[in-house]
């Protein structure tokens, strides 16, 4: 599977390895949608940095944007973080700027840096 998704305490921590594609994202939010721990989330944590390859189009960032938004109808998480490497920083601002146009709750934060978007993230 190119995502592993690990629930702490009181967020969860998602690694994409290998090629990343729109449906590999979209699969692993639906696992962890589905999850009964979804609802006790405050953080979402993606972590892009042991991505080799990251097969998406603005249009797909749209996609995953307007499905990042949905989920967040159904429970409002405190805190997004989006953790790439920095020739991606570019693609993840795109994601940003669409969820907090269509009025996402929560702040939203890009990170180059896991441990910063960790301390970000648990930070009250």
């Amino acid at each position: 599977m190119p995502y592993e998704i690990n629930f702490t305490k009181n967020g969860v921590y998602v690694t994409y390895i290998g090629t990343v594609s729109k449906d590999v994202i979209l699969e692993a939010d639906q696992r962890f949608a589905v999850n009964p721990r979804f609802k006790q989330t405050e953080y979402y944590i993606s972590d892009f940095l042991q991505a080799v390859e990251i097969n998406l189009s603005d249009y797909d960032m749209k996609i995953i944007s307007h499905n990042a938004v949905a989920m967040n109808m159904w429970h409002k998480h405190t805190k997004l973080a989006i953790v790439v490497k920095e020739n991606h920083l570019e693609l993840a601002g795109l994601f940003k700027n669409i969820v907090i146009n269509a009025g996402i709750a929560g702040d939203v934060e890009l990170f180059t840096d896991l441990s910063k978007a960790r301390q970000w993230a648990t930070e009250d």
